[in-house]
């Protein structure tokens, strides 16, 4: 796991039950957004932002610098927005 990745529980709404989320700090995730070209996965992994369990959208593309798959459209470029999608 890269050094600007930090792993937080967070509860859920509706069980006791504790979700591990990795959260990538602002620092890697705002800055340079020009490095943080898409690269290839070897394995499938689920969008960070659209993925859900009702519609799971799973691809093999990570962002390079910040490295959490994403969508190439729409998600990649909202996620690296400091406004809020």
């Amino acid at each position: 796991m890269a050094d600007n990745i930090v792993r937080k529980k967070v509860g859920l709404a509706d069980t006791t039950r504790q979700k591990v989320s990795h959260i990538v700090t602002e620092e890697r995730r705002y800055t340079n957004v020009e490095d943080h070209l898409p690269c290839p996965l070897s394995i499938y992994k689920r969008c960070r932002l659209c993925s859900t369990k009702v519609n799971d959208k799973r691809l093999k593309i990570m962002g390079q610098k910040c490295e959490v798959p994403l969508c190439i459209v729409p998600c990649f470029y909202a996620f690296h927005q400091r406004q809020q999608h």
